[in-house]
């Protein structure tokens, strides 16, 4: 079983098959799908006790990210043998840890357009090597290089699968 977030309302999937959270607990759960972390324990409850017996199908073009509004994003690069080599980098002792903006989460079907100009930014191996185009057919790649501006920490900035941060954009 799985929580999901159907068309923006908090629900519990199994077998393809899915409850509004809401609905199945008689309104002791909000619709809310952020809601349900603060009730964690009591959502393990429901969940165990759910009838999906009348459950709906999952329609996956409704799914979205089950934790919409995340506080904090962290996201880890680097952190296996062919992630590094398709990047075109040395596996690093450790795996590098960033932050994203909360703007960059978004549902598993999302069409997210790149710039349509080329990105510079800094790996971390200090490299200024090209990084692969994302597809054959992309119209833009994604480069990368190392800068570090005087009195900073080292900035690294790599593609991430939550995807490049959306904040600026306008939502339907």
């Amino acid at each position: 079983m799985r929580v999901i977030n159907h068309g923006g309302r908090a629900g519990l999937e199994q077998a393809g098959r899915w409850l509004d959270v809401e609905i199945a607990s008689d309104g002791w759960f909000t619709s809310d799908p952020m809601a349900v972390y603060a009730r964690w324990d009591e959502l393990r409850e429901l969940a165990r006790e759910a009838d999906f017996t009348d459950a709906e199908p999952v329609d996956e073009a409704q799914l979205g990210a089950p934790v919409p509004r995340p506080r904090q994003i962290f996201a880890v690069g680097l952190n296996y043998r062919a992630h590094a080599r398709e990047s075109g980098l040395d596996l690093p002792e450790a795996p590098f840890v960033f932050t994203k903006f909360p703007a960059s989460v978004t549902g598993p079907y999302t069409t997210v357009e790149l710039p349509t100009k080329t990105v510079m930014s800094e790996p971390p191996t200090m490299s200024s090597r090209t990084s692969p185009p994302i597809s054959e057919d992309s119209s833009s790649a994604l480069r990368t290089r190392a800068t570090r501006p005087r009195g900073s920490l080292l900035h690294a900035h790599r593609p991430c699968d939550t995807g490049p941060d959306r904040a600026g954009r306008r939502r339907p």
